[in-house]
């Protein structure tokens, strides 16, 4: 059978579309019974209407949730020297310099980009994941993008991590400290997430060095992939 809809005007929130339950044949209204003229109030109906106004609600709450969500990892942030924003495909060069640097490659791995068209669908892959989100920060004065900051939910992690990464000639600065603990500040303003984390190698002293800059505080040593790595974690509720 086709299912059919039958819209009452949109007032108010009390006055929401009825629509047709095949389990129960008949006219299910959301919100309010009386919109929906035929209405056969009997205790089963009853209580579909009570569940289905709960789950509605409900999704109108993901909803906003989801779109305050994004709209807060999207967001562009300042620093006195930097501006922190969402990565895009026109970073391409950027990220094709970044992913090819020796700290990168020893640290992170290779992603065999050889060009700024491996780099564009390499960045279009990550914004196309809704749970990996990546910041480029760059010189205010100059506009010239230097470093990245990422917030990963991983699915064999329990909680999200963030991470970093500079090109070598801007080291010894200050940058990735400042944009990082710029972005975790942000973080744990809105309570994304009970505990963030950062995985690093137990080799990489200078990412070591960072994370406990910021806060973060050693917890253990995993395998992942055959190779070892370093948990850090601190706990924002």
């Amino acid at each position: 059978m086709k299912h059919k809809y039958h819209t009452t005007p949109l007032v108010s929130f009390a006055q929401v579309e009825c629509f047709y339950q095949p389990a129960l044949f008949h006219w299910v209204p959301l919100i309010n019974p009386s919109f929906c003229p035929g209405w056969v109030f009997s205790p089963t109906s009853h209580l579909f209407y009570i569940l289905s106004r709960s789950l509605f609600v409900m999704i109108k709450i993901a909803a906003v949730y989801l779109f305050l969500w994004h709209t807060l990892m999207y967001q562009q942030l300042e620093t006195d020297r930097l501006l922190i924003r969402p990565i895009a495909t026109t970073d391409s060069k950027f990220i094709l310099e970044l992913v090819n640097t020796p700290g990168w490659l020893q640290f992170i791995g290779d992603r065999n980009i050889s060009n700024t068209n491996d780099a564009e669908k390499y960045i279009q892959k990550i914004i196309d994941n809704q749970n990996f989100f990546y910041s480029v920060f760059e010189i205010k004065e100059t506009q010239q993008p230097i470093g990245l900051v990422t917030f990963l939910y991983r699915d064999n992690q329990e909680f999200p991590d963030i991470g970093f990464a500079l090109l070598p000639q801007f080291e010894k600065n200050g940058y990735t400290f400042e944009a990082a603990s710029k972005y975790l500040d942000e973080l744990i303003q809105h309570k994304v997430s009970p505990t963030i984390t950062g995985i690093t190698d137990p080799e990489n002293e200078k990412s070591i060095k960072l994370l406990k800059r910021l806060g973060l505080t050693f917890q253990r040593n995993f395998i992942q992939l055959n190779k070892e790595l370093s948990l850090y974690a601190i706990n924002i509720q």
